[in-house]
């Protein structure tokens, strides 16, 4: 996405993933566990920070059982 929290445009993450598909892609905001197991198709993997905190406080701790939930839902 283009910010913190904005969706990925899958669209785009397609045309970029065919214009350097030599190179890894890491997406790097809007990805979230609904969207996330699609992403890694196009995409190499994903910076996550705010989606695991508790109450998404980018200050605060990781909230265990959100980052498993996430792992669960990348593996789709």
């Amino acid at each position: 996405g283009r910010a913190t929290g904005s969706p990925v445009d899958p669209v785009e993450l397609t045309e970029v993933r065919n214009a350097v598909s030599d190179r890894h892609i890491f997406i790097g905001s809007g990805a979230n566990e609904s969207n996330i197991a699609g992403l890694l198709e196009l995409a190499d993997g994903a910076i996550v920070g705010s989606a695991l905190k508790i109450d998404g406080d980018i200050s605060g701790a990781i909230d265990p059982g959100k980052a498993r939930s996430w792992v669960l839902a990348a593996r789709g």
